[in-house]
């Protein structure tokens, strides 16, 4: 991983926060679009929740996946900032450092599909 949460250029004096949930084990994205998760294993993931400087009740929030190359400040870190800015939460699956993967360009031979990403976010989401 590139960027950690809360250690971004910008975001060093934001509220963040490592969050870990339960997401499916899948390799394909047609098995979500199935909605054939159910039977699925499950692994531990985490994100880092991004909050904005003021709260005030319920807020608005955004999942933001990365790319196959991970999680970058000047890119997904910059993109919670902004929405911080508009009183919108953050959070970011770790969807590669989660399962033991901190460097990487590319996700080809890191055994970590497109699938398990997408499922990531919409667990997230829960």
């Amino acid at each position: 991983m590139r960027g950690s949460i809360g250690t971004g250029k910008n975001l060093a004096s934001k509220s963040s926060a490592k969050i870990a949930y339960q997401a499916p084990k899948v390799s394909d994205i047609t098995e979500i679009f199935q909605k054939s998760t159910d039977k699925a294993p499950r692994e531990t993931i985490y994100g880092g929740l991004i909050m904005p400087d003021k709260i005030n009740g319920k807020m608005p929030a955004i999942v933001i996946t990365h790319a196959s190359g991970g999680v970058f400040p000047w890119r997904e870190l910059a993109m919670a900032e902004k929405l911080n800015k508009n009183q919108i939460v953050a959070f970011i699956p770790y969807s590669f450092e989660a399962r033991g993967i901190a460097n990487t360009n590319q996700t080809a031979g890191t055994d970590i599909t497109f699938g398990m990403r997408l499922a990531d976010a919409f667990n997230a989401l829960k």
